[in-house]
């Protein structure tokens, strides 16, 4: 098995290419819904002796080790260079997610609260989430995506820890069959945006995404919590927990495969899925109405 095959049977996206120096590298291993997180990291060694390396996610805290089968194992000194390259590297992450959300409160306080016009929530058939904002216009570089500059309009949607302290921003792109985008080393885990107030809500409804979200609290009234990811449910569940010790938790799921794993994860929420052959209470709210969403909550 190759060092690629091995990534990939750990259940992450492989890095473009492995460099076999010695030296801690980064990349994402969440393609799908985290591709500017680098959340993931590697050391690799090529020897005499032959290949030996170490992988793993900061997301989830696990650690691999990987040899290409000559016997070439990493070294307790290769080990204990590894773990001072980590708390280099999360000293580094700390330090860029810290800047991140700096822009990101930027942005937010000088974006328009007023959206005459979105396409993604005339798709959607839902009216403005409360705490949603707009840009316009707004250069790639001001959420730090590197490479060709690009104007980016559409929503924008705070991304807040338990604290309430803004950590990044979720970017919803105005242009059909656009992928929604985080911002360049932002916090993704464990941070939410909620759609009413945790304290006080006797149920607060989670769901992977702004739509759904906004669909379900319509629907029932009840406070909704947006995690931005099926991965994300337990850790957001866990955070709005820590919050509010007496309100009923409900997972307002995916009925797919990574919204049912997210879904089983957190342990002590009631669990629904949207019925009648939908994919998730948005559908649902578009297919058969608010009604079939409340009747099915």
């Amino acid at each position: 098995m190759t060092l690629y095959d091995a990534i990939i049977s750990a259940g992450f996206d492989a890095p473009e290419a492995i460099v076999w120096d010695g030296k801690l590298h980064r990349f994402p291993t969440d393609l799908t819904h985290h591709r500017h997180s680098d959340d993931g990291w590697y050391v690799a060694h090529d020897d005499a002796t032959g290949k030996a390396a170490a992988f793993g996610s900061w997301r989830d805290g696990v650690q691999h080790t990987w040899g290409n089968g000559t016997g070439r194992v990493l070294s307790v000194a290769e080990l204990d260079v590894i773990k001072r390259q980590q708390v280099a590297a999360k000293a580094d992450e700390k330090k860029r997610r810290d800047q991140a959300a700096l822009r990101a409160q930027r942005i937010y306080d000088q974006a328009s609260s007023e959206v005459e016009h979105s396409a993604y929530l005339v798709r959607k058939g839902i009216s403005l989430p409360e705490g949603v904002r707009a840009v316009m216009g707004l250069s790639s570089k001001a959420f730090g995506f590197e490479g060709a500059e690009w104007a980016i309009s559409g929503l924008i949607v705070p991304m807040r820890n338990r604290d309430g302290e803004m950590r990044s921003l979720q970017i919803i792109p105005d242009a059909e069959n656009s992928k929604k985008l985080f911002m360049k080393s932002g916090q993704t885990a464990a941070v939410f945006h909620v759609l009413g107030a945790i304290e006080g809500s006797t149920r607060i409804l989670i769901a992977e995404g702004l739509a759904t979200a906004q669909s379900v609290r319509t629907a029932t009234g009840d406070t909704a919590v947006v995690a931005f990811s099926a991965g994300n449910l337990k850790a957001v569940a866990g955070a709005v927990r820590a919050i509010t010790a007496t309100a009923e938790m409900v997972i307002c799921a995916d009925d797919d495969p990574a919204g049912r794993t997210g879904a089983e994860a957190c342990h002590g929420c009631r669990v629904v899925f949207p019925d009648q052959g939908c994919n998730d209470f948005n559908d649902l709210h578009q297919a058969h109405g608010l009604a079939a969403v409340k009747r099915a909550i």
